[in-house]
C-alpha cells in the first residue's frame, strides 16, 4: 500500500534528521558550556532506544493486526459510515489541487492521535501499572533530544490499546500508522531546552 510505503520513507528520513539534530544539540550545548549531555546518559538513551525499537517491531505488528480486525468488523466504517479517505490530500499532476475530504481526514487523524496520547500519557502518571512501563522515560535528570529515545518497549502494548479508539471510528490502519509516526517525530522535538513555547501549536497539540 502506497501510504504504508510513504510512512516507512517518512520514518527513514525522520530518523536521519533526528540523529543530525541530536549531534547538533550535543556540540552546540558543549560549545556554549550548557552541558545538556552526559556520556553515560547518552549511552543509556541510545541503548534503551534500540531495545524499544526492536521490541516495538513485534508489538507494532501485533497491534496493527488487532487494529485492522477491529476497524474491519466493529467500526463505523463496518456499519457503512465511511468518513476517512485514505488518499493524499494534495495532487500536483496535472496541476495542483486539494482533496478537502482527505485533508480533513488526515488533519483529524493527526490531532486525534495527539489527543489520545495526551490521555495515555496522563494516565501513565496516574496509574501505577502504566507508570511501571513509562518510568524508564523519566529515569534521567537530563532534558535533551536523545531522551526522546528512552522508553520501555512494553509501554507500547498499552499505548496501542488506547489507539483502538481510532479503529472504532473507522480510521484505516495505514492512516493511524502515519499519523502516529508524525506525532512521534513532533514529540521528539519537544525534548529539548533550546525550544521554548511553540506558539499556536500549544493551543491544540501536547
Amino acid at each position: 500500500m502506497q501510504t504504508t510505503l510513504n510512512s516507512d520513507i517518512f520514518m527513514e528520513y525522520s530518523f536521519f534528521v533526528m540523529i543530525v539534530f541530536i549531534i547538533t544539540e550535543l556540540f552546540l550545548s558543549y560549545w556554549q558550556g550548557k552541558n545538556f549531555y552526559r556520556l553515560n546518559v547518552l549511552i543509556a538513551d541510545v541503548s534503551t532506544g534500540v531495545i524499544f525499537a526492536l521490541v516495538g517491531v513485534v508489538i507494532l505488528a501485533g497491534a496493527l493486526i488487532v487494529y485492522n480486525y477491529v476497524e474491519t468488523h466493529f467500526s463505523l466504517s463496518a456499519l457503512g459510515y465511511k468518513f476517512f479517505i485514505l488518499e493524499s490530500p494534495f495532487s500536483f499532476s496535472p496541476s495542483f489541487s486539494v482533496n478537502w475530504q482527505a485533508l480533513v481526514s488526515w488533519t483529524f487523524a493527526i490531532v486525534l492521535s495527539d489527543f489520545i496520547y495526551y490521555w495515555f500519557h496522563r494516565h501513565c502518571h496516574t496509574f501505577n501499572f502504566l507508570w511501571a512501563t513509562h518510568v524508564t522515560h523519566h529515569s534521567t535528570q537530563e532534558m535533551n533530544l536523545s531522551v526522546a529515545f528512552r522508553g520501555n518497549g512494553l509501554q507500547r502494548i498499552f499505548e496501542y490499546t488506547y489507539y483502538l479508539a481510532m479503529a472504532f471510528l473507522g480510521i484505516p490502519w495505514a492512516m493511524f500508522l502515519l499519523s502516529h509516526r508524525i506525532l512521534k517525530v513532533y514529540q521528539f522535538f519537544v525534548h529539548t531546552r533550546y525550544f521554548g513555547k511553540l506558539g499556536i501549536f500549544e493551543e491544540f497539540m501536547v
